[in-house]
């Protein structure tokens, strides 16, 4: 048997597994800064969101807003 030899395995590799839907990126919220990984944040309400919204989401939030 050789002194200076040994057989080392290589690492395995993790699968990357998606979030759920509903699962919002952790980020931070938009409103109060602190740590955001729900729908809402748990500190103040915001509702996490994009911070870049598309025109469709931009007129609908609008309408919403407006309208409803």
């Amino acid at each position: 048997m050789e002194s200076g030899s040994q057989l080392v395995d290589a690492p395995a590799t993790v699968p990357v597994v998606a979030p759920p839907p509903d699962a919002v990126a952790q980020g931070r919220c938009l409103n109060c800064d602190r740590p955001s990984v729900q729908r809402y944040c748990a500190e103040c309400g915001q509702a996490a969101s994009d911070p870049d919204p598309t025109l469709r989401e931009f007129l609908n939030e609008l309408a919403a807003e407006f309208f409803l």
